[in-house]
């Protein structure tokens, strides 16, 4: 479907889970997550919005890569490492949502490519 509400008892979102599927356009993260994990959501060629719960503190190697249709995130408060080629090929990025700016100075970046 266009929408998915996503529910796991298991805190993370392991790698690969989403890769290609294309025709995610939206997804919902359950609030306990605190991992997203490499290349979850890569290859998400219809994914225009994400919003990221504050649970989540880590946000893996290439986690978008090659979103290109990815307009918006919502960046939770919680987000403390955000690794390498994150957004790489996300082309169509515009908005990065932070709802507290003292937590956005407080992220480990590694060579974000945007």
């Amino acid at each position: 479907g266009e929408h998915g509400q996503y529910y796991t008892s298991s805190n993370v979102i392991g790698k690969f889970m989403f890769s290609g599927c294309t025709n995610l356009k939206n997804i919902t993260l359950p609030k306990n997550i605190i991992l997203i994990e490499r290349d979850a959501f890569e290859n998400c060629k219809s994914l225009i919005g994400i919003k990221i719960p504050d649970s989540v503190t880590s946000i893996g190697v290439r986690a978008f890569w090659d979103c290109e249709a990815l307009e918006s995130i919502w960046l939770g408060n919680g987000v403390t490492s955000i690794e390498a080629q994150v957004f790489a090929g996300c082309d169509a990025l515009k908005i990065v949502h932070i709802s507290d700016l003292t937590s956005w100075f407080k992220i480990m970046v590694s060579q974000i490519d945007f």
